[in-house]
């Protein structure tokens, strides 16, 4: 017997996992949903989203929130991706300890990688966070100001009447509401100046996020401002009207994306919870759920 008789059995080669290899485990160990944005106590949307939002302004508010959304995105993503490295590095470690793992170890090199946008792209799919609501909720309550008599229908330069004042706006002729008319009336001076009319409420940010294209809603209660968008002048009621008045969706604007003067502009420092209100969304008739043809 010669020694190339003999047989030998030759050590496996070892195996190298490529980073490809490291993508394909990590996504085979994706969970079925994610919440990868994390908001912060004092992250909210700030007054031109907010404007953007409640005026249903839907391309405008998402390219105001898109920078946001993808840097947040993206470290929530990089933060589960790096666990799962360490996860999958572990396991072929004990599994596999012949296993080349040279090239893929390292968590700062596989960041930035295609490999690592792939299983970054994979997960981002997979996010079901809420972070737009939280967002809102963290707004808070926005103040609110919708024209109610326009600047053709408005009262200049005479003497105007508690009555006609709720005709125009299309409320009852209570008790409370022609003295709280009056009262207002007394300090807006109509026979000296030119008055508009506009409704003011606070509103819960929130709220309309879940109004549709088209949807309009009802204030109940909401008070009346007479004024001079164009000078900033004019008064807020001290007491709200009493009565429900239905208002358009397109309609819809803050205080501040309103025409003409805010009333934080004539005032100062108005607090949106000083004008509580119910505003309510009317069902809309339309099915939104279903896609256009």
């Amino acid at each position: 017997m010669t020694d190339t008789d003999l047989i030998t059995d030759e050590p496996d080669e070892p195996v190298m996992k490529a980073p490809a290899d490291l993508a394909a485990a990590m996504i085979a160990r994706l969970d079925e949903k994610y919440d990868l944005i994390y908001v912060q106590y004092d992250d909210k949307l700030y007054d031109k989203q907010v404007d953007a939002l409640v005026a249903g302004e839907w391309e405008t508010f998402y390219g105001l929130l898109e920078d946001f959304e993808s840097d947040s995105m993206y470290s929530g993503a990089k933060y589960e991706i790096e666990q799962l490295h360490q996860q999958v590095i572990a396991d072929w470690s004990n599994q596999e300890p012949k296993a080349d793992l040279s090239e893929v170890e390292n968590f700062d090199a596989f960041v930035g990688t295609d490999e690592f946008d792939e299983v970054r792209f994979a997960m981002s799919d997979r996010d079901n966070g809420d972070w737009l609501r939280t967002l809102a909720g963290n707004a808070g309550r926005v103040l609110m100001r919708v024209t109610c008599i326009s600047e053709d229908h408005s009262f200049a330069f005479r003497e105007v009447t508690p009555e006609q004042v709720l005709d125009a706006v299309g409320f009852e002729h209570t008790e409370h509401n022609l003295k709280a008319v009056a009262d207002g009336l007394a300090k807006c001076s109509p026979e000296h100046s030119v008055l508009m009319g506009y409704w003011v409420w606070g509103a819960d940010v929130e709220t309309f996020l879940d109004l549709h294209d088209g949807q309009d809603v009802e204030v109940t209660n909401p008070y009346l401002y007479l004024g001079n968008p164009f000078a900033g002048s004019g008064w807020i009621f001290e007491d709200p009207l009493h009565g429900t008045v239905r208002i358009k969706r397109d309609d819809l604007r803050t205080d501040k994306d309103a025409f003409g003067y805010s009333l934080n502009d004539v005032y100062g420092g108005l607090s949106p919870s000083s004008f509580p209100a119910d505003m309510r969304p009317i069902p809309s008739t339309t099915d939104t759920t279903k896609e256009k043809a």
